[in-house]
C-alpha cells in the first residue's frame, strides 16, 4: 500500500502524522525521503531504510509541505470556525456543513471521509450553533475594518483585503495559514461583504497597506542551485515601491549579471560561487527588512569556480579593517538600456513625481529608472538622471 493511500485509508488515516517524530525504520536500505519538523516547522529530508517507521515520511518535500502546513495551523489556534474548509484526501462523497468566515454563513460541501479538520458539521443546525451562538464569530462591520494579516506560512496566494478609509478592496498576498477574516479569494466577495462599511482615516485597527510592512523574500527556483545557472529571488512587498536588494547586510550592487526583473525580482545569471550568500530587501521608503534568505551556489567537477578576472578591480575598504577584495559585481549599465527622456524645461505637463522626494532618491540610486513603472512613478526626478 503506497504513502498516500496509508494516510488516507490505512492506519495512518486519522493520525496526526505531521506530529509524529522521525523513524528511520528498521531495515539496510538508504532511501531519501521527507519528515515534518514540528520544532522548526519545516519539511527536512532524512534517510528510511527501506521498511517500518511512521506516516510522517514523504517521497517529496511538496507533498509534506501540502499535508502538514495545513494540518500544523489549525493546531496553532482553538477557534476552527475560521479555518478554511478542507475536504481532506479521501474520495468519499459525504454532504457536510462548514462556516465560512468570509460570508459569516454556514455552507456545504463534499468531504471525503478522512482527514480535514473541526469545521465541519453534519447539519446547517450544529455549523451555526457552534460558530455562531458562542461568540465566536465577529461582525461584518468588525470583519471589514481588521488589518490585514498575511500569515507565519510562507505561501504566495492572492486574495483581497477590504480598506474602509478608501472603501476599496485591494490585492495582498496570503501566506496560507492563520490570518484574519477580512481575506477574500475574489474582489467581487470582498465588495459583497464590506461594500457598506467605512471609518474615518486614523481610527484604530483600520485595515490598509503600512510603509512598515515587512516583505516576504524568498528564492522562486527552488531546485539545488550550480554554477553556471541563472536563479532568482522575489521580494513580496504587497505592491510597495521602491524595493531596495541586499547581500550580507550590504546593498547589493547591479551589474551585466545581477538584474531586477518585474519590479520585484532579483535575477542572477551564470552563478558563481561568490554569489552564495544572505539576500534581503526592504520595500519603500520606511519598511522593515524581510528576513534573509540563504543561497548556496553548489559547484559541478571541472566547472569554472570564479568569474573571469575584472580590468582594474578597486580594492574595497572599511574603517578599521584590513583591506578586502573587490566585490564579484560592478554597477554598470542595466541590461536593458532605458529610452531617452527630454529633460529641464522641455518636460510634458504630466511628467511629475508622484512619490515623495527621498523614495524618487532611492529609484535613482538603485538605478531603476529604466523600468517603466518606476520612471512614471517618479518621472520627473527620473528625467534628469537618465543618459542619452
Amino acid at each position: 500500500m503506497s504513502e498516500t493511500c496509508e494516510r488516507a485509508c490505512g492506519k495512518w488515516r486519522n493520525v496526526a502524522v505531521c506530529e509524529k517524530p522521525v523513524e528511520h525504520g528498521d531495515c539496510q536500505l538508504a532511501i531519501p525521503r521527507w519528515h515534518y519538523d514540528t520544532a522548526s516547522s519545516q519539511c527536512k529530508m532524512f534517510m528510511w531504510t527501506g521498511c517500518g517507521g511512521n506516516g510522517n515520511s514523504f517521497s517529496s518535500k511538496e507533498d509534506c509541505e501540502s499535508l502538514c502546513r495545513a494540518e500544523t495551523s489549525w493546531s496553532n489556534t482553538t477557534d476552527f470556525c475560521t479555518w478554511e474548509r478542507s475536504t481532506g484526501p479521501c474520495i468519499d462523497s459525504i454532504s457536510m456543513w462548514y462556516f465560512d468566515s468570509n460570508d459569516l454563513d454556514c455552507k456545504p460541501f463534499t468531504y471525503g471521509g478522512c482527514r480535514g479538520n473541526q469545521n465541519r458539521f453534519v447539519s446547517k443546525e450544529q455549523c451555526q450553533q457552534s460558530c455562531r451562538a458562542g461568540g465566536i464569530v465577529q461582525s461584518k462591520a468588525e470583519v471589514c475594518t481588521l488589518p490585514f494579516e498575511t500569515g507565519p506560512c510562507r505561501l504566495d496566494v492572492q486574495k483581497y483585503f477590504y480598506d474602509p478609509v478608501t472603501q476599496s478592496c485591494q490585492v495582498f498576498y496570503y501566506g496560507g495559514c492563520e490570518g484574519n477574516g477580512n481575506k477574500f479569494d475574489t474582489e467581487l466577495d470582498c465588495y459583497r461583504l464590506c461594500s457598506s462599511v467605512k471609518v474615518e482615516a486614523g481610527e484604530p485597527q483600520v485595515a490598509q497597506l503600512s510603509s512598515a510592512t515587512t516583505p516576504v523574500i524568498y528564492i522562486v527556483d527552488k531546485a539545488p542551485i550550480f554554477v553556471g545557472m541563472t536563479f532568482r529571488i522575489r521580494c513580496n512587498s504587497y505592491g510597495i515601491i521602491p524595493i531596495t536588494w541586499y547581500k550580507n547586510g550590504g546593498l547589493l550592487q547591479f551589474g551585466s549579471r545581477i538584474t531586477e526583473e518585474n519590479d520585484d525580482t532579483l535575477e542572477i545569471e551564470d552563478a558563481h560561487t561568490i554569489d552564495s550568500g544572505v539576500y534581503s530587501c526592504v520595500a519603500g521608503q520606511e519598511s522593515r527588512m524581510s528576513e534573509g534568505v540563504e543561497v548556496m551556489i553548489k559547484r559541478l567537477n571541472g566547472t569554472r569556480t570564479t568569474p573571469r578576472p575584472l580590468l582594474t578591480p578597486a580594492p574595497n575598504f572599511s574603517m578599521g579593517t584590513k583591506p578586502t577584495p573587490a566585490p564579484t559585481t560592478i554597477a554598470t549599465t542595466p541590461k536593458h538600456t532605458p529610452r531617452a527622456t527630454p529633460s529641464g524645461s522641455h518636460l510634458p505637463s504630466t511628467c511629475v513625481d508622484s512619490g515623495t522626494a527621498s523614495t524618487c532618491d532611492l529609484v535613482v540610486k538603485n538605478g531603476l529608472c529604466g523600468k517603466k513603472r518606476y520612471g512614471t512613478f517618479c518621472c520627473r526626478t527620473c528625467a534628469g538622471h537618465l543618459k542619452f
